[in-house]
């Protein structure tokens, strides 16, 4: 096993096979199942090791070996100096001041994370080594919903269950913070904000889920006169018929 973890070492290191560098850097990932594997993995990985700009393959490698061999400064400084170039490494991040108890690290790195996502689609901007950005912001604010305290930080935690809404478009979540509001006036809002980030996303259904649930029917019939030709048109008209037979006919 040890020459085998040293010949994809080896492989990873050289770069020659440089399209399949993710690839390896995964294998050796899944072979490494010891602290002694990982150890002997990082002495190989010494020019990996000192290089400043890690590539995605390369900062997610060293992220797990540095996490497996129990070295958790060198893991915390790796993800920590890859978050923007590699945002996956944030979940294991998380995890490991969440076994810390260290809650302000928690929710201060997933908010860097977040706002670091934000400002990429802002900008219509995405780095070469691509990743699912939208499953990662889903996966941080799942994360920080176990952190946040509705009742001594309820701005916070409204906020963040909006935007995993928002990113989810579960109406399971949905249904975690809607009896949540302490003004209604805060919910219609949301719900005005949800009607445009959904049409804009040309997702009716969802919008009309929401609406169906709230038994806004108002709503619905709107979403019907403007969108007709929406996958979910029979399920809306199904749904406001007998309040508006006219209307719908």
């Amino acid at each position: 096993k040890h020459s085998g973890l040293m010949y994809l070492c080896g492989l990873f290191e050289q770069g020659k096979l440089e399209g399949f560098q993710d690839a390896i850097g995964k294998e050796l990932q899944t072979a490494c199942l010891t602290r002694q594997d990982a150890e002997a993995s990082l002495r190989f990985l010494l020019e990996t090791m000192r290089k400043k700009d890690l590539s995605v393959a390369k900062s997610s490698l060293l992220a797990h070996l540095h996490e497996k061999a129990g070295d958790d400064k060198a893991f915390e400084t790796v993800s920590l100096d890859n978050l923007e170039k590699n945002p996956v490494l944030v979940l294991n991040l998380l995890r490991y001041y969440q076994r810390r108890g260290d809650r302000r690290n928690v929710i201060k790195t997933g908010g860097r994370v977040l706002a670091h996502l934000q400002k990429m689609r802002g900008n219509n901007r995405y780095d070469v080594d691509s990743y699912d950005d939208k499953k990662i912001e889903i996966d941080i604010r799942r994360f920080l919903e176990g952190m946040l305290d509705i009742k001594n930080e309820y701005a916070e935690a409204i906020d963040n269950l909006e935007k995993l809404f928002l990113a989810s478009a579960s109406l399971s979540d949905y249904k975690k913070f809607a009896p949540l509001y302490r003004q209604t006036s805060q919910k219609e809002a949301f719900l005005k904000t949800m009607k445009e980030y959904f049409i804009k996303d040309y997702d009716v259904k969802t919008a009309f889920k929401v609406f169906a649930l709230e038994h806004k029917q108002e709503e619905v019939l709107a979403l019907i006169k403007e969108h007709k030709d929406t996958e979910c048109f029979p399920d809306m008209i199904a749904a406001v018929s007998k309040t508006y037979p006219q209307e719908c006919f």
